[in-house]
């Protein structure tokens, strides 16, 4: 009869082999073993399962997401505690933990952006959203000092394929994040979709020059591919489309191709635009609340918003941190009150005649 010792292998055992042997030497152990050694060694395998089960644990608690209670302490809390952004990277001066990984900012000075030159403008405001999707956007809203006249429309905005030749990197950053979709018949389950049809209007129309409307937005110049339009082939999401210009969202080429990001340029020119963008700037957060009651609530609207507004964490680190949320200049804006043909003019012996008959507006005759 031979033990388990003297079975010798040609080859290393395969997993059924090895749980057979493993088998047989515990039942030998077991029958070898007294009672009280029986009890031990059960106690010694409870506790190991009992600190793996803690171990399993503590691991899926350390990456799930962090509740916050107030009740509680943290400063003391090594789990919790991130310490201090006290380090400052010696290319950029981004501040950073002494835990992060060197050149995740610039890649050590390889990466830096050239400055943008400060445009004309008299007053511009913007506020930062995530909308439950954790990283932010920015909807910004400009006053230019000079007029912007139609004719200068496609200088400042486009919705055109670039030419690949020319521009290679412009066509690279407008082909990645400035082509809508695509959706319609090449994706019917995209999230734009209502009613089977695109809620942002795509595709949209050829037009073969850009012409201003009556709500403010123009039409921007979408040449067909016949008449003169250019084609790109994407692929996304396994798939490969063929798109043209009526897919393409509207953009700026000098931001397209500083910042490489979706970045959505539109001209606005009438003051019901404008009251509407100053209006969706300045909406808030998102916030969802019902209450199922038979009888009748008092409204209490600042427990209301607490409770319903939606804070992700990278909104609650971007409040912690002290990040500008809302930021726009002039912050106070002076409004020349004056009753009808009364507003003060300034006139020299040279212009007097010409100021009178055409004075200049204010900020209530311009509205």
């Amino acid at each position: 009869m031979f033990t388990l010792q003297n079975i010798s292998f040609s080859r290393p055992p395969n997993g059924e082999t090895r749980l057979a042997a493993d088998r047989i030497q515990a039942q030998q152990r077991n029958r070898n073993q007294t009672a009280e050694q029986t009890q031990v060694t059960r106690s010694i395998a409870r506790r190991k399962l009992k600190q793996n089960k803690a171990a399993k644990r503590d691991k899926f608690w350390y990456r799930a997401a962090f509740t916050y209670d107030p009740a509680k302490n943290y400063a003391n809390n090594n789990k919790v505690t991130i310490g201090k952004m006290d380090k400052i990277c010696s290319s950029c001066g981004a501040k950073k933990w002494d835990f992060d990984v060197p050149g995740l900012c610039c890649s050590q000075g390889k990466v830096r952006l050239p400055p943008l030159p400060d445009p004309p403008q008299s007053a511009w405001m913007y506020t930062v959203e995530w909308q439950k999707r954790g990283l932010p956007h920015v909807h910004m809203l400009a006053w230019c000092q000079d007029r912007i006249h139609p004719v200068d429309i496609d200088r400042i905005v486009s919705a055109e394929l670039p030419d690949q030749n020319a521009d290679p990197q412009l066509h690279s950053s407008v082909t990645k994040h400035m082509i809508h979709g695509p959706c319609g018949d090449f994706n019917p389950r995209s999230q734009c979709m209502k009613n089977k049809r695109c809620s942002k209007r795509y595709p949209r129309d050829y037009c073969g020059q850009t012409c201003t409307t009556n709500d403010g937005y123009p039409i921007y110049r979408r040449r067909d591919p016949g008449v003169g339009g250019r084609t790109a082939r994407i692929r996304q999401r396994l798939k490969t489309f063929d798109v043209d210009n009526a897919w393409i969202v509207p953009f700026n080429p000098l931001l397209s191709k500083t910042f490489n990001a979706h970045i959505n340029v539109e001209y606005c020119n009438s003051v019901r635009c404008i009251q509407y963008l100053c209006k969706y700037i300045n909406k808030g957060d998102d916030m969802a609340v019902f209450v199922f009651s038979d009888e009748d609530l008092r409204h209490d609207e600042i427990k209301q918003f607490v409770l319903g507004r939606y804070v992700s964490s990278n909104y609650a680190a971007w409040r912690i941190f002290g990040y500008e949320i809302h930021l726009s200049s002039p912050s106070v804006f002076p409004l020349n009150v004056h009753l009808q043909k009364t507003q003060l003019i300034y006139f020299t012996e040279k212009n007097a005649r010409q100021v009178i008959e055409n004075p200049k507006g204010t900020t209530i005759t311009a509205f």
